[in-house]
């Protein structure tokens, strides 16, 4: 194949076929196997998407580690998380961008730094190779949580024979975080034409967003390749702009929920809209955690901002709850908001004008001045 894994081990390779093979043994009859990526600085989201797929008991999971801190955090079963590299990818998570050794460098990376988008490129590398083997893959970020299983949906025939299926992106092509890619020529060909976009641009050190990639190689080569794409309904498998910033969709309804468009508070996002499943110190899965609790969508849990690691710090001022889900009141000790009330006094009727009305202007019938809704 024309791209190599840089630092991946013979071994690590062979480790990474192995948990692939394992884990599509475990998901009949999809037969769709999801690698996850993570160094050490982002174990908490990967486990609360974890403990969100063992609600569902989805088992088609096995984690590829940027770097050799990762697995013992995550106490993952023997199998499900592999550590192929010889040190941390590109430095990352092994010492730093251009470092060696080991426990340095396993922080969050920052969005936008090379660091990130070198983490990034992994992805595209190793599904690539796994399409490569005859393996059709779920690429899930790890601020996605799941709340009902996708896979039978992703099964039926509008989209079964497609060859990918992407998560919209509001206004701004497809995203790179939650998507289908089956193994065929027209979707090895797509990833091809997005890995040497993904070259170009980091060798000129300009430009290299994974995200922009994709969407420059899908408008490019998608016709060329006649490449069979789908874009899946952005209700049921909301954004963060579609769930936080307009408030659509509902848990009913939403199959999974990725927390995007948020540079930073991602996990507090996630906890008030009761979508965070681990422990007050992101350990372990809460027992018994249910997100669908008090009919809940949004507003469910009074905090504003919650780091990863860290109990969340609550809200207590009942004022700055005016809105907010009942649950979220009770929760903060706060009494129920009282129900809207219509004045006491209606506002007197408007006297009838004797002065002569214009005409309506081009066959408007004059509700165009009030709002109907």
């Amino acid at each position: 194949m024309p791209w190599d894994i840089p630092d991946a081990l013979p071994g690590g390779m062979l480790a990474v076929e192995n948990a692939a093979r394992a884990a599509r043994a475990r998901t009949s009859p999809s037969k769709l196997v999801m690698p996850l990526f993570s160094n050490a600085g982002f174990v908490p989201y990967l486990r609360n998407l974890l403990c969100s797929l063992q609600r569902l008991n989805v088992d088609n999971w096995f984690v590829i580690a940027l770097d050799n801190e990762t697995c013992p955090l995550l106490g993952a079963t023997v199998g499900h998380c592999v550590h192929p590299y010889r040190v941390g990818v590109g430095g990352v998570g092994g010492g730093g961008v251009g470092g060696g050794g080991s426990g340095r460098g396993t922080a969050v990376q920052s969005y936008g730094s090379f660091g990130f988008y070198w983490i990034a490129m992994q992805r595209p590398l190793w599904l690539y190779w796994l399409l490569g083997r005859g393996y059709s893959v779920i690429n899930c970020d790890l601020d996605i949580v799941w709340l009902h299983d996708p896979r039978p949906h992703l099964s039926q025939p509008g989209h079964a024979s497609a060859d990918v299926l992407f998560q919209p992106d509001s206004g701004h092509g497809v995203n790179g975080g939650f998507y289908v890619a089956r193994s065929t020529p027209r979707v090895l060909g797509l990833f091809e034409a997005w890995l040497a976009d993904l070259a170009a641009k980091a060798a000129a050190r300009k430009g290299f967003e994974e995200q922009h990639s994709l969407n420059r190689a899908l408008r490019i080569n998608g016709t060329r390749l006649r490449l069979v794409k789908r874009v899946l309904d952005e209700r049921r498998f909301p954004n963060g702009k579609i769930w936080w910033a307009w408030s659509r969709g509902s848990k009913a309804d939403a199959f999974i929920v990725h927390c995007n468009w948020a540079k930073s508070n991602k996990k507090g996002r996630l906890r008030r809209d009761n979508l965070w499943f681990l422990d007050e110190h992101d350990q372990r899965c809460q027992a018994g955690f249910d997100p669908f609790e008090a009919s809940c969508d949004r507003r469910c849990v009074p905090v504003k901002y919650c780091a990863p690691g860290m109990p969340c710090a609550r809200m207590h001022n009942c004022a700055e709850l005016h809105g907010w889900h009942p649950r979220a009141r009770q929760l903060a000790n706060c009494s129920a908001e009282p129900p809207a009330t219509i004045p006491a006094t209606s506002p007197k009727p408007q006297q009838p004008s004797t002065r002569a009305r214009a005409p309506a202007l081009n066959g408007a019938s004059g509700l165009g001045m009030y709002n109907i809704v």
